[in-house]
């Protein structure tokens, strides 16, 4: 089985290919090393592996699994800028179409204003014709809020825009993270990656920083270099994130 990732840069990489560079990686005698570090001598991230056995967590099913997530995780990269600019497109529609509806509104309330002024006048026919006018306009306006509406990834709806009583049934695309934030899919790969090796690497007593080094060969092996120290620091803020939502 051969599957296809599409990178930041729109070229393919094949399982095959991933296995075959994340491997060369982490065989490597100066896997995680710096490149000013002494060549004829072991790096510590291959000596902690080789002593705890970290090797044998490798196997063929374990990094099927593993690049589905970073499958999944160039596809929400590639994705998320047509999302953003199709989101625009919709919300300048609907801003207008909001922009409709108030002007019915005020014409709506206006009209039950002015009831009382025609009283004793033979206008009762034409202005239930024109509230039901009104009416019907309203409903237009209302289903074409939807229609767009659902053409906006949930992920950057706005409800004072309009709402969407069903979803559509097949998806316009494949975002499926909450949010749209430019590093929304980098935060969310850094956090299965990290979940699946800590609990694959912690039993085996295998330090935080070789299981960062992993990541970053990981991801270096589908085009994406991030360094080791990057998912420390995002570490720490989740951390931090979760610490102070349990104090308030």
């Amino acid at each position: 089985m051969v599957l296809v990732v599409l990178r930041q840069d729109m070229s393919v990489t094949s399982f095959e290919e991933f296995h075959k560079s994340f491997l060369g990686k982490l065989q490597s005698p100066h896997f995680g090393d710096p490149p000013y570090s002494e060549p004829n001598k072991p790096s510590a991230a291959t000596k902690e592996l080789k002593k705890r056995g970290g090797y044998a967590i490798f196997t063929q099913e374990f990094l099927s699994s593993i690049y589905q997530i970073l499958y999944e995780y160039c596809q929400l990269k590639d994705v998320q800028p047509h999302v953003n600019g199709s989101a625009k497109h919709a919300n300048r529609k609907l801003a207008a179409l909001w922009n409709e509806m108030k002007a019915v509104q005020a014409m709506k309330r206006s009209l039950e204003k002015s009831e009382r002024n025609t009283l004793g006048l033979p206008l009762a026919e034409g202005r239930n014709r024109l509230r039901t006018a009104l009416l019907d306009y309203e409903s237009e306006i209302r289903r074409h809020q939807e229609y767009f509406n659902s053409l906006v990834n949930q992920a950057v709806r706005k409800p004072a825009l309009g709402q969407v009583r069903w979803e559509p049934v097949l998806k316009l695309d494949k975002y499926s993270l909450p949010t749209l934030k430019k590093k929304a899919p980098d935060q969310w790969v850094y956090d299965r990656l990290d979940q699946i090796l800590e609990r694959e690497m912690q039993p085996l007593r295998i330090s935080k920083m070789t299981r960062y080094r992993v990541m970053s060969a990981l991801l270096e092996s589908v085009g994406v270099k991030v360094k080791p120290i990057t998912f420390k620091l995002h570490r720490r803020r989740s951390n931090d994130a979760e610490n102070s939502v349990t104090k308030s």
